[in-house]
C-alpha cells in the first residue's frame, strides 16, 4: 500500500481516514484555513461532522495525554515556526500513543524518505503523510 495521500484529484492513496471524536491539530491555527475543506473530507471518516479539531501547543499535547485525556489522532504540519512534525513523533512515541498520527505537508519529491527518518526513530507510531497539492499552500 502506498504511504502517500493525494487530494488533487481526491483519490486517497495511503492509509485509512481518520476516525474518532476528538483529534488534536499541533500547529499554527493559520495552516487550518488554508487547507480546503475538500481536502478534510478526504482525512476524516464519513463521520467528519462528529469530528472535533482542536488547536494545541507541543506542550499542551503533552500535558493533556499524560493526564489521561482520550485524544483519537492526531494532526500537525511538517513544519512549522516553533516546532516540527519530528518533534510531535518523538512525543507520541515516548508516551506510546497508539492512535493516528498524520503529517500534512506540500507533495514532496521522496515522501518516503521523510517517513523512514522518522520510523527510524519513533517504530512504534501509526504514522503516515498527507500531501495537499501546493494550491493549499
Amino acid at each position: 500500500m502506498s504511504s502517500r495521500r493525494y487530494f488533487s484529484d481526491a483519490r486517497p492513496l495511503g492509509p485509512q481516514p481518520v476516525c474518532g471524536a476528538n483529534v488534536a491539530w499541533v500547529g499554527p491555527h493559520a495552516f487550518l484555513e488554508r487547507i480546503p475543506s475538500s481536502a478534510w473530507l478526504e482525512v476524516f471518516s464519513s463521520n467528519a461532522a462528529d469530528s472535533l479539531l482542536t488547536t494545541r501547543t507541543l506542550s499542551g499535547l503533552e500535558s493533556d495525554l499524560s493526564a489521561g485525556e482520550e485524544v483519537d489522532a492526531v494532526l500537525s504540519p511538517l513544519f512549522w515556526r516553533g516546532g516540527d512534525g519530528i518533534e510531535v513523533a518523538r512525543l507520541l512515541e515516548r508516551i506510546q500513543f497508539s492512535n493516528p498520527y498524520r503529517i500534512v505537508t506540500p507533495p514532496l519529491p521522496r515522501p518516503e524518505i521523510v517517513l523512514r527518518e522518522i520510523k527510524v526513530t519513533c517504530p512504534s507510531i501509526d504514522l503516515d503523510l498527507i500531501e495537499l497539492t501546493a494550491l493549499a499552500w
